[in-house]
Parts: C-alpha cells; structure tokens; sequence
C-alpha cells in the first residue's frame, strides 16, 4: 500500500508538474492521479488509503484547488484529508495560506502552503517538490524536519510550514488558545482580507464567466428604468395638460352655445 498520495491534474500552463510528480513517485512511496483528475478520482483513491501525505501540484489559492474541470474547495478538501488519514498535506500550488484554518480545524494534518501573495515561479515550484521528496525519504516521512532541510533561503520565502496544534495537545485550554493564535496569523488574516475584498468586488461588478449581474449593472438597470419611467411621465403630464385644455375649450364652447340659446329665448 502506497504511504503517500499525489494529486497532479495536467494543467498546459504549469509545464513543470509532470517532471515534479516523477520525481515524488521515484522518491517516495507515491500512488498518483494525474492526467484527467476528478473528485471521484480522488474518494476512490482515499478509499484505497490511509496515507501518510498528501501532495496536490496544481493551481490552487484560498477557494481550493483545481482538478481538470472542477474546484475541491476548502470543505471538501478538509473531509478528503481527515478521510485519507494524513499526517501532512503539501499545496504546492500557486497560493494556498488561505486553506490552512479550515483545514487544521477539521483535520489533525499539518499543512505546507505557499504564502499569501507570493505566486511560485514554476521553476521554484519543481525545485522545492524535488529537494522536498528527497528529504522526505531521508526523514522516513517527518515533513517538518524535511521542510526545514528543503526549504532554507529562497524557497522559505514561498513556502511555510504550519503544525498542527491539535494533534499536538489534547488540553482544550491549549487548543483554543492555538486555534486563535492561527486565525490571528497575519498572513491568514491578509489571505482572508483579500477573498474578502475579491467576493465584494465580484458582488459589485458582476462576473460574466458565471453569468452573475452585480450590483453596479442592476443600478444602471434601475437608473435607466427611472429614465425611462420619468420620460413616460413627462409624456403622460404633457397628455393631460392637453386634455385639461381640450376640456376648456370644450367648456367653453358649451357656455358659448348655452349663452346664445338663453339670449335667443329672452328675446
């Protein structure tokens, strides 16, 4: 049974994964999916676990990661990896902090992941899952311990590693208190403020590749439906002011006539 399970869906843009992945599976003890990867792909590979790592080499930030043609998103991912049994999860993605809450609430896995704002160049990407596996098959699997041997220097400025405190400790005082120091992590917190700050911009203007109005198009919808309203109204007053008038006139007219009969009569 394979100890470790890497999720490597072709992507044409990220030229360097399948090179990266040859490596891991060489290195390591690795069942892999790539090619076509779906979400069933990867249940049906978890059922043929537990793992000890799982590694995904595609795209992927705060959302989730993509597979061939669907997003697991940060639930799914979090319910795959507690299934799997993992100690350890690698997003070697483009950027991947924004997962690390979620996750670590759900899962006992610790989490390797790229930092906020900080897209790996392909190149960095290979390197750091070549050296990465290679320190993994020495440290027999520890990734903190490969990590720190793999990652030193320029690779640390993409990369970080998070432990996970409750596996760590079973004091619920402890895990509170660790819980809130990563929710407070400054890097977590810029990755959350940016999906913020993306959702909200998305809610204002829309997004045409799902076919979503927002809200500046349905203000202009509404503004130019006022316009349109007030030029009907326009129209509507300028019909009833010559209605008004016409009733005058007619009014006139019929006191007119009236006048002349009464006159008529008198004589």
């Amino acid at each position: 049974m394979a100890r470790y399970l890497v999720i490597a869906p072709f992507h044409k843009d990220l030229p360097a994964v399948p090179d990266e992945v040859a490596g891991l599976v060489s290195e390591l003890d690795a069942k892999l999916l790539q090619g076509e990867v779906r979400a069933r792909d990867v249940v049906e590979a978890i059922a043929d676990g537990p793992y000890e790592g799982i590694w995904f080499a595609t795209h992927g930030d705060a959302q989730g990661v993509q597979l061939s043609d669907e997003v697991l998103d940060a639930w799914d991912l979090a319910q795959l990896i507690a299934a799997s049994g993992a100690r350890w999860v690698m997003f070697n993605t483009c950027e991947s902090a924004g997962l690390v809450d979620i996750i670590q609430n759900f899962t006992l896995a610790d989490v390797v992941a790229t930092r906020v704002g900080q897209g790996v160049p392909d190149r960095r990407a290979w390197l750091t899952a070549r050296l990465l596996a290679l320190k993994l098959r020495e440290t027999d699997g520890d990734i903190r311990q490969a990590m720190q041997l793999a990652a030193p220097g320029g690779a640390g400025n993409w990369y970080r590693y998070w432990p996970n405190q409750r596996r760590i400790t079973n004091n619920d005082t402890a895990l509170m208190t660790t819980s809130r120091i990563r929710r407070e992590d400054p890097e977590i917190l810029l990755e959350r403020l940016r999906t913020d700050v993306e959702r909200l911009i998305t809610v204002i203007d829309g997004d045409s590749d799902l076919g979503l109005a927002g809200i500046r198009s349905r203000i202009d919808e509404i503004g130019g439906s006022l316009e349109e309203l007030g030029r009907e109204y326009e129209g509507l007053h300028e019909r009833i002011r010559l209605l008004y008038y016409l009733m005058g006139v007619i009014a006139l007219l019929v006191l007119g006539t009236f006048t002349i009969q009464v006159v008529q009569l008198l004589r």
